[in-house]
């Protein structure tokens, strides 16, 4: 059982002004103008709308990333933890603490997620009094509320980036997913020492086409491990789409959105015919085994994935998808063995947390 957290901002402060000590700044609670979360500053309005508006996607921020500590699910805690820290004249936070607490780690899991702004980073807009940033408290109380449902934030940060996940027109390239295929096709080049040996295999560049339709590369798949020179030219073919997208569009304005960009590397000499026919083969399995997954049929799905893997046994996206029908089946050793491959092929960080627990 998942549970949520819904978040409310405390709108109540005290008048004053505190200082820390008297080598620093005075720290306002009231200032002209109120630090705001940067997600709506692009709104044209009011200040009003751009501070309404930045409230709400603090809250759909925090609730998004703070988890339930598993100790205060488990004695049924709930209620609101009250914390407070400083927007610093450049925008970043500090000095956070709670300021009430309900127990079972929900305090520190709310000082996790404040403090992990600057990490991100994600500078605020400071305070202003008489027309200067100054240093600002900012409140906020946090609800912990067993089986709510979380409300769909319209984005999330990325990389410092705002990336909607929600729009009412989505992110499309002229000509469709066809004409981006051929176009990738005919712009992908493929060198010839990759030819000799018969390297093959796909990189997936998610790519973010901003809100004024310029480009930013936010991630590289390298799943077979192909090596640095295919991503560079995975990355350079992404790159050439620069001006052949129509951005999304939420709520009547163009918004950033991502689109997982597939670069293809093929051998087309005659000596690698049959590398050629086992990666269509391959794909066709994998393809197979999705439908099977999804009808949840996960034993002939995991054949499915085998018999792909057998022809590529490091495809670290088949073996991905198989760990995770493992999983399914509750096979954890199975599937020990499929990420711990996974997490080396592609020299990421993202299982380490999930291993410990899989790997017994």
């Amino acid at each position: 059982m998942r549970y949520w957290i819904v978040l409310v901002l405390l709108g109540i402060v005290q008048l004053g002004i505190s200082q820390s000590n008297a080598q620093e700044d005075p720290i306002y609670t009231v200032a002209d103008e109120m630090p705001r979360f940067p997600a709506c500053e692009q709104l044209e309005g009011t200040l009003q709308e751009k501070s309404d508006c930045a409230n709400t996607e603090l809250m759909r921020f925090v609730a998004a990333n703070v988890v339930y500590p598993d100790s205060a699910r488990l004695l049924g805690l709930e209620g609101k933890v009250v914390v407070r820290f400083v927007v610093e004249k450049n925008g970043s936070v500090s000095k956070a603490e709670v300021l009430r607490d309900i127990g079972g780690g929900c305090g520190d899991e709310v000082l996790r997620v404040i403090n992990a702004m600057n990490e991100v980073p994600i500078p605020w807009v400071p305070g202003i009094k008489a027309g200067e940033p100054v240093r600002t408290y900012f409140n906020m109380a946090v609800p912990f509320k067993l089986q709510e449902p979380e409300p769909e934030p319209d984005f999330i940060l990325f990389d410092g980036d705002s990336l909607w996940v929600k729009y009412d027109t989505p992110l499309a390239y002229e000509g469709g997913e066809e004409a981006l295929t051929a176009f990738v096709k005919e712009n992908t080049p493929y060198s010839e020492s990759g030819e000799a040996d018969c390297i093959i295999g796909e990189i997936e560049v998610n790519l973010m086409v901003r809100a004024d339709a310029s480009i930013k590369v936010l991630e590289v798949s390298d799943f077979s491990n192909l090596g640095v020179g295919f991503q560079f030219d995975a990355i350079s073919t992404a790159k050439k789409t620069m001006g052949k997208w129509t951005p999304a569009v939420f709520q009547g304005r163009p918004v950033n959105a991502n689109y997982l960009v597939r670069v293809p590397f093929i051998p087309e000499s005659s000596g690698c015919a049959q590398k050629r026919q086992d990666f269509e083969s391959a794909k066709t399995l994998i393809e197979e085994g999705i439908t099977l997954y999804d009808a949840e049929d996960q034993n002939l799905a995991i054949e499915k994935f085998s018999a792909a893997i057998a022809l590529f046994p490091d495809n670290a996206e088949y073996l991905a998808l198989r760990a995770q029908a493992y999983l399914d089946s509750q096979m954890m050793d199975e599937a020990c063995a499929d990420l711990t491959k996974v997490k080396e092929i592609m020299l990421v960080s993202w299982y380490d947390q999930l291993l410990p627990f899989i790997c017994k």
